[in-house]
């Protein structure tokens, strides 16, 4: 193992992603590794930049909006990220500089910006929509779910609602029963 003043971890995961050439890490390893700590957990910064920022710090991320220009020319959609430790022809010389990684169907990244998770289509970043619970009426709620299953029963009754009129209710399943998070009561219609 080489000593730890040969050694940069990378800035999201901590995981080793430069080491000395001495220590036989040669530049596509460190390559690897650098997408490794952007990749594994991805988060970027935006997905709506198409000109790099002015002074990015060392493992800033953004998904590349369309049109891009200056350093970002031709990477629409890509990954880019920044990094002060890419080795130039197997030297221990660092220069800083964006890698960019093109990403396949089903990526997804968190945008720090928005506070949101973002799929790639294969053609696009789009935003993942909410879950949806399912619905059902209260007859019509599977029978042995698994507990913890949650679900929104459409005549379920609120606190307060006669039977026969209930507006719909979420439930959750839990001691063989659905239950309302109302009241924790078993769910009537």
């Amino acid at each position: 193992m080489p000593d730890s003043a040969s050694v940069v971890l990378g800035p999201k995961l901590g995981e080793v992603v430069y080491a000395d050439i001495g220590a036989n890490f040669p530049n596509s390893l460190r390559a690897f590794l650098r997408a490794f700590d952007a990749l594994v957990q991805a988060s970027v910064l935006s997905v709506t930049l198409a000109t790099p920022p002015g002074s990015p710090a060392n493992g800033d991320a953004y998904v590349v909006a369309a049109s891009p220009t200056g350093a970002w020319a031709g990477q629409a959609n890509s990954i880019a990220v920044w990094s002060t430790q890419i080795a130039t022809a197997d030297t221990n010389t660092k220069v800083p500089a964006w890698e960019f990684h093109a990403p396949a169907a089903g990526w997804r990244v968190f945008n720090v910006a928005d506070g949101k998770y973002y799929s790639y289509s294969g053609t696009a970043w789009a935003p993942l929509a909410a879950a949806a619970l399912m619905t059902y009426t209260v007859a019509g709620l599977p029978a042995s779910p698994g507990e913890g299953a949650i679900a929104f029963a459409t005549n379920g009754r609120k606190v307060g609602e006669g039977a026969g009129s209930g507006t719909g209710v979420p439930v959750y399943f839990s001691n063989a029963s659905w239950r309302t998070y109302s009241g924790d009561a078993a769910v009537t219609s």
